[in-house]
This record gives C-alpha cells, structure tokens and sequence, in this order.
C-alpha cells in the first residue's frame, strides 16, 4: 500500500501540484478577506455563548453600548464661546449623520427640562438659552457637570454612540477613521479620543503593519537559514512554495467560511510555516544520505527509497499534531477553537505538499552529487557529535539536572497569572494610549461600567421604593476608587424634580415619584430605534420600552480583567445591600464579557490543551506501539511549554487570550521533534540495538531535523521583540525561549529516560 502511494505520488506529481496550485488561486481572494484583522470582543466567544447572547440583548434593548469619547478643551476661554460652540454644533451635527454612528450627545445637543409658560417640556439646552445663560446654568447643574463639562467650563466631552449594526465589528475601523477626518475638518485633529472601539482599532492596524513588516522579516530571515542548512536554493524554493501553498489554501478556507484573522490566529501562518519548515527539513537530509548510500541509484530510486524512510515518520508526526490542534475545537473560546481547526488543517497540507514538492525539485536537479559537500552542516554536525558524546559520558549528571528542573518548572507554571488588559498590548507611546492617558488626567476615567436592575416579580420598576435604593446605591458605589461617575433614570428624575422644586434628594415618596412619572410620560416619546424621533426620548438610554428593566452607567478607570472582575464584585456585594433579594442586579454590556475571557483563557489551557495531550498521547501509543515510549515521549512534550509558562511568570508576562496560543506551536514543534526521535529509537530497539547504538541511529536520523528546526525559531523569532503590539513581542521570545527547551528535551532529557527504561526487542527485519 505504502509503495503504491509513493509511485502513485512521483507519477502523477506535476498533476497533484497543478491541483494544489489552482485551488490556492481559486481561495486567494478570500485569503484576502481572512487576513482583515478584527479584533473585536465578539471573536472570543461562540455565537450561542450566554454571555454574548446577554451582551446582544442589552444592545438590543439599549443599543450599543460602544462608544467614541472625544476631549474637547478651549485653553484661552470656555467651550460656551460662541466661535468654539459652533465648531461643536457642526462637529456634533457631522458625526450624527455618518453611518455606523446612532447618536452624538455633546453640549450643543443635549437636552433638558424646562418650565416654561406651556409647562414642563424638553428642549435642547442650546436652543433654550443664550450661550451666556447656558453657561452659568450648566456649571451650576450636577446633570452636566463631570458628564458633558468640566468645571472650569474649558472641557467638554463629545459622545458618539456606534450603531448596534450586525457587521460594525466589520466596519469599526471604517467608521473611525471617517469619525477622525471630521474632527480634522472642524479644527480638532489633535483633540484626544478614547473608548474600547478606539483600542480596537489600533490594534488591527498594527496587527496588519508588523505582519507585514516584522513578520515578514523574521519569515525572511528563516529562509536565509534554511538556505545555509540545505546549501541549495531549490529546497529553500520548494520549502518556500510548501508554506506558501499551505498558509494560502488554510487562509482561503478561513475567509469562505467567513472567518478574519485576530490576535489569536493571527500566528496561523507562523504555525504553518514552522511546522511545515519541520516536516520539510528531512526530506533534503534524507536524499542527502541515500546518495551516500547507494551511489549508483538513479534519482527516481533515491526518491522512492526516501520516502520510503522519510513519508511514514511525517506522516505520523503531522497527523499526531493536527489532531492535537483539533482537540482545540473544544474550547470555549470561538478564537482558539478556529486556531484548532485551521492549523489542523495547514499542518496536513504542509505535509502532503512536502513529500510532493521536495519529490519534484529533488527530481529537476541536474544531476546527483556522488558525496555530500564536506562543508555541508559540518558545524551541526560537530555540535551533535558533542552533544551526543556528552550524553553518553554523562546521563547521571543530565538526569541530575533536567529532573529539578522540571520541577521547577511545573512549580513555577501553575503559579503563572491569568489575565488580560487590552489597551497595555499597544506601545506605551502609541496615541491611543496617550490620549487615554490625557483624558484619565485632564478629565476623570471614562470607560463605561454598566449594569441592569429589575424586580424579580417583573413589575413596573419606577417606584420610590426602587429610586429610593438606586440612589444609595449609586452613592455607595461612587466611594469606590476606580469610579468616577454613575447615570441612571435617577439622575433624569432628579433634574426633572428640581425644575418642578421637589426635594432631589431621597427618600422620596411615592406621591412625589407619581408626579415626576406623570410629566415625563406625558412628553411625546418614541420607542423605535429606526424612527428620527427616536434620538429625542431622553428615557430610551436608561429604561425599557416595558419600563421593567433599569440601565446603570458607571464611568470608570480602564482596567485589565481580572481588576474588572475584582470591581464587578464588590460593587454586586453593595447592590445585595442595597436592592436585597427582592431585585436582580446583573453586570451589563462590555465588561461581562472582557471578564469572561480570563475564565476561558483558564478553561481553554486546562481543557482545550489537556484533551489535545490525552489525544497525542493516544496516538503515541499506536504509532509507537509501546505504551512504556508513549509515557516518556509526554515528558520533552510537556517540559517546553511549562518551561515557557515558567518563564512568562518570571518576567512578569500573564497568560491570556493571545499568549495562550504560544503554547499550541510550542507542543506543535515538540510533539513534531519527539515522535522523529521516539521512531528512530524504537527502530533500534527492534534491531536489538543497546542503548548507545540507539542514540547513534536517533541522533543520526533525527537529530539534525530537530536541531535545524530549533536553530531556525531560535535565531529568527527574536527579531519579532521589534513589532510593535507587545504580543508579537511576546511571542517572538517565548517562541525562542520555547523552541530551545524543546531542543534540549529531545536531545538531552529524552536520552536519559530512556537510558533507565530501554527494552531492545531484536526481530528479523524492520519493516
């Protein structure tokens, strides 16, 4: 069968390449649309997600809760000067009328209640008053006040509200941008601007820049060294048109299917391009050596013959790493399960089109060298002659070694912490986050904290009972240091009262509360979002068309994950006291679900990544037929990503939704490495071979794969420390950091363990 396959390949190789070929330019369009980044939060969860589906119901009920913060500041006179006031007005005008944006609420449109002659009604302010008016009336009213001014009436801040559209995570960056040009117009081009859309944003356009600038040339400075492994550039060629072949076909599938690249499979053209480099690299060494072992076999033979050797050992290798990243699709993470699927997918092609492309340009050399250059890999052979010579002299001393050090480094991994803050993955000097920082200093914190408040009897929720508790709720909460301001259907009620000189402060009663509703439900107010009159329902941001359901807004301090969670708690604890068990207090919006990734970055590494080792471990079992070499194959698979764990605590690194994937190509190139390895030896043990013998015929087969391999992550990974989203810096050290531990598990580690545990069992023949 294994013959039939080989014949079958080299006959019809132009054919099966012509294939390959035209499906990737058939795909190649929609590799383009997989290779937009989005980053967005909806990529991390799955569409049936319960968090997600409760984020999508409070955007239907709310609209969407993402917003475009702009600081505005006069620094010679007050905002309300008439010049800078009508660049507002225009500016607030022009942003309202762009698609992709629902509403703008700044200080030259927000309304406010009046008593006039006709009675109370809302107005917008600037039409209500003169400039001069309106200035004294707004810094004297705790409704604008830290909301929409400052209060030296210098600042005011713009919100623009995105449109709860079913593409916007699509259209964001668009949308921004076209946002950005209108303050250029109105003479704002350097006002600061803020919010999570704005984060978003950059990070797609710097993902997209140190792809293309940066990862290129770590992809560039790989070949470089594949080229002074191979001394050929026809394998450099055919290695280059392997990676290709699979990264294009892997992408074309990702964007038929609707799927864009993020920070989590953005390496996904990395972990094809190493592991197919790792398939591809014995192939050359292969060749190499049968030439030198049957000199006169012409050049079909020795391709015949060398995948022979070479295709099982791969094939193993490659189908044992896919099904690795298959066990991904079991994380609850949408992002890591397409990693998975996709890698799974790129680490097949990239073998199948090995074996295929290194036949065809072994085949086109011109003619066969009678003996290897003695130049070529003299240095990688003299440094595993030594190696292996090290290990033979001193396996007690190694073993002494590498067992505390294992130790150590499953110690030190559970110790590692897991969390996530979204804006610290820019450059500290990146205009976003100095915007951020300029607004958190020269204004207040910013960043929307939102919650929902219902009775548990579902009844209608306006009560002097209810408004009564949220008031002291909102106060309790403000005493937090991370807040900086609440709103809520009090703060409106609140300013309706005192036009209408009730008392504002609570307790109120409910004669009070009937009169406030009263006025209120006697305005004109439409409840459908597509209507224009819509934007005038002052109500519609902070109650429920059922009015059942409350919306309470804290601004607060931009905070990582677990910080988030931390706050989310403490103030759930002050709403026990405050509402008790008659109400349902729940975390609302954006929050809930940037504090759920730090649970499923947990789940994903204990559930995702433990099936994924149960699976190859498995598979070890059958391909190794041992179950003794299948246990001490798990320990070089293991050691290198907790060793890179190990070292993400020691520098202070925290596992989260982007570094959590370094672990996937980690396991890939260790699994990938050991299962040569563990091949190799288990050949010799069938041969009888004694345990020197078997390091011999291991290190001769395997050794120098997996060293070229090692040398090539090693010494062209560190180069990505210059991109400048910090996690392509991450995972351009701890790729290298990784790729090292993996070399010395193989050829050190590995060596030893099998030295206390080696069983020869001679046959006849291997076949």
């Amino acid at each position: 069968m294994l013959n039939k396959s080989i014949a079958a390949l080299i006959r019809f190789r132009w054919l099966l390449f012509l294939v390959f070929a035209a499906l990737a330019f058939i795909l190649g369009p929609y590799a383009q649309k997989a290779f937009v980044p989005d980053n967005s939060i909806k990529v991390w969860f799955l569409e049936d997600d319960p968090t997600l589906l409760d984020y999508e119901h409070f955007q239907d009920t709310f609209g969407n809760d993402e917003v475009l913060l702009i600081l505005l500041e006069n620094q010679n006179a007050s905002v309300f000067d008439e010049g800078f006031f009508q660049r507002i007005d225009a500016l607030s005008q022009d942003l309202e009328s762009l698609e992709g944006v629902f509403q703008v609420t700044s200080i030259a449109n927000v309304q406010d209640a009046f008593d006039t002659e006709e009675g109370i009604i809302f107005r917008k302010a600037s039409e209500q008053l003169s400039l001069d008016d309106y200035q004294t009336y707004a810094m004297e009213s705790d409704y604008f006040k830290d909301r929409l001014i400052n209060s030296n009436g210098q600042k005011t801040l713009v919100w623009a509200q995105m449109a709860a559209m079913e593409n916007f995570d699509q259209a964001r960056d668009q949308v921004l941008a076209h946002c950005y040009d209108l303050l250029a117009k109105h003479g704002f081009a350097d006002a600061p601007r803020g919010g999570i859309g704005v984060i978003y944003s950059a990070l797609n356009l710097l993902t997209a820049q140190d792809l293309a600038t940066v990862g290129g040339l770590g992809y560039l400075l790989m070949f470089v060294f594949l080229g002074f492994s191979f001394r050929t550039v026809r394998y450099v060629l055919a290695t280059l048109v392997i990676v290709s072949l699979s990264t294009s076909i892997t992408l074309g599938l990702m964007g038929l299917a609707g799927v864009q690249v993020n920070m989590v499979t953005v390496v996904l053209p990395t972990v094809i391009l190493v592991l197919g480099i790792a398939d591809a690299i014995h192939f050359p060494s292969t060749f190499r050596r049968l030439e030198m072992e049957h000199p006169q076999s012409s050049k079909y033979e020795i391709v015949f013959k060398s995948l022979q050797s070479i295709l099982v050992p791969c094939l193993l290798t490659s189908v044992t790493t896919a099904v690795g990243f298959f066990a991904l699709s079991s994380a609850p993470m949408s992002s890591v399960r397409q990693l998975g699927i996709y890698a799974g997918i790129g680490v097949l092609l990239a073998f199948l089109l090995s074996g295929l492309l290194m036949s065809i340009f072994y085949l086109g050399l011109k003619k066969l060298k009678s003996a290897p250059d003695p130049r070529e890999h003299s240095f990688l052979s003299n440094v595993l002659d030594k190696i292996k010579s090290l290990v033979k002299q001193r396996p007690q001393l190694i073993s002494i070694i590498c067992i505390p050090l294992f130790l150590l480094s499953l110690i030190l991994s559970v110790q590692q912490n897991i969390d996530t803050y979204t804006l610290g993955y820019l450059p500290s000097d990146h205009s976003v986050v100095q915007d951020h920082e300029t607004i958190e200093s020269r204004w207040g914190y910013y960043q929307p904290f939102e919650f929902t408040l219902r009775l548990k009897s579902q009844d209608f929720i306006e009560t002097a009972d209810t408004f009564n508790r949220v008031a002291g709720f909102q106060a309790e909460v403000m005493k937090q240091d991370e807040i900086f301001r609440s709103f809520s259907i009090l703060d409106i009620y609140q300013r309706l009262a005192k036009v209408m000189n009730i008392p504002t402060k609570s307790p109120w009663s409910e004669e009070e509360i009937a009169q406030l509703k009263f006025v209120l439900n006697s305005q004109h107010r439409v409840w459908e979002p597509d209507d224009d009159e819509y934007l005038d329902n002052i109500l519609a941001p902070v109650i429920n068309f059922d009015r059942d359901l409350l919306r309470i807004t804290f601004t607060s301090k931009m905070l990582s994950a677990q910080q988030a969670d931390q706050l989310k708690n403490r103030i759930l604890k002050i709403g026990q006291k405050s509402f008790g068990d008659d109400y349902l207090l729940k975390p609302a919006g954006y929050p809930p679900l940037y504090i759920k990734i730090i649970d499923y970055a947990m789940e994903s590494q204990i559930s995702s990544f433990g099936l994924a080792l149960v699976l190859i471990f498995l598979l070890m079992i059958v391909w190794l037929r041992s179950l003794r070499l299948a246990l001490i194959s798990l320990i070089p698979n293991l050691f290198p990503v907790l060793g890179m764990f190990s070292l993400m605590h020691l520098l202070g690194i925290d596992l989260d939704i982007a570094t959590a994937t370094i672990a996937a190509i980690v396991m890939g190139v260790a699994v990938d490495d050991t299962i040569h390895f563990m091949f190799r030896w288990r050949e010799g043990e069938r041969l009888g071979l004694d345990w020197e013998q078997c390091l011999d015929h291991s290190f001769a087969h395997a050794g120098k794969a997996a060293l070229v391999t090692s040398l090539i992550l090693m010494g062209s990974y560190p180069v990505l420390l210059l991109a400048q989203v910090k996690t392509v810096q991450y995972f351009g050290i701890l790729t290298s950091a990784a790729a090292f531990l993996a070399l010395l598990a193989d050829l050190f580690m590995l060596p030893c363990i099998l030295k206390f545990f080696h069983k020869p069992r001679p046959q006849a023949q291997e076949t």
